[in-house]
């Protein structure tokens, strides 16, 4: 049960600010690092936000799902 990631994939539906707000709700990130991550996700395809046990990561990745991200949850 090692540490968890949750990935946020890129998408052509989300607007940066939307998923920056997500980031900072429900991944817990503070701005600037929410900002990186939102760029990160945007140039490379994909970043992972979050890394947690597996129980919480998956927790986190599905309340980002409800909120019409694509995020999957993967050992780290």
């Amino acid at each position: 049960m090692g540490p968890w990631a949750v990935v946020v994939h890129n998408d052509d539906i989300n607007t940066f600010d939307f998923v920056i707000r997500c980031l900072r709700e429900i991944a817990r990130l503070d701005s600037p690092v929410a900002v990186q991550k939102t760029m990160e996700i945007h140039q490379e395809g994909a970043s992972a936000v979050a890394h947690s046990h597996r129980e919480h990561a998956e927790l986190i990745c599905e309340r980002l799902q409800s909120r019409g991200l694509t995020a999957t949850c993967e050992p780290a």
